[in-house]
């Protein structure tokens, strides 16, 4: 399906595109987390939840399409 994914990745180590994109995104939602939770703390709430809902997404994105498939594709075949 998306066999691009298994190729090798754009971090110049022997890890997948998939791990690196997967590395690169979480890393993206922890730092915008970050940023969100320190407008917080400025009292910048629009701007505050307008950055934590695009690091909430991120994230879900990545579960959704990583974890999830993953269990899937080599737990869920192995439960009887």
């Amino acid at each position: 399906m998306l066999s691009f994914l298994t190729g090798p990745g754009f971090l110049g180590t022997s890890a997948s595109f998939q791990a690196d994109l997967t590395l690169l995104l979480i890393l993206i939602s922890a730092i915008l987390f970050t940023i969100g939770w320190r407008l917080a703390v400025a009292k910048h709430y629009e701007a505050h939840r307008w950055v934590q809902t695009t690091a909430a997404i991120i994230n879900t994105i990545v579960v959704l399409g990583v974890m999830v498939v993953s269990f899937v594709t080599h737990i869920l075949p192995g439960i009887p």
